[in-house]
């Protein structure tokens, strides 16, 4: 839906609800290792990336996106970016 979310978040994984310990920890543990962000149902969202910055960043996009889009569907429509906006942005990100 946004610039940043197209850049930050270039795949998500959302898992069942799991207690915290060692049952929640290996399934965060091991989404991670296919994604930039994963969401545990009834939790919240966790992420890693190059240093602690773009972590709390794709965090923070996820909350910002989540906020937008139940906002435009109180609204009536989402609209997404089509394909070649999503080209467009990552061209343009890609160049700096």
């Amino acid at each position: 839906m946004t610039p940043e979310h197209v850049v930050l978040l270039r795949s998500i994984e959302v898992d069942d609800f799991a207690p915290p310990g060692g049952a929640g920890v290996r399934i965060v543990s091991d989404s991670l290792k296919r994604c930039d962000l994963v969401g545990i149902k009834n939790h919240g969202f966790f992420s890693l990336g190059r240093d602690l910055h773009e972590a709390a960043s794709r965090l923070e996009v996820i909350e910002e996106s989540a906020k937008i889009y139940v906002t435009a569907r109180q609204f009536g429509n989402v609209h997404e970016l089509g394909q070649e906006d999503l080209r467009r942005i990552r061209r343009g990100y890609s160049r700096g």
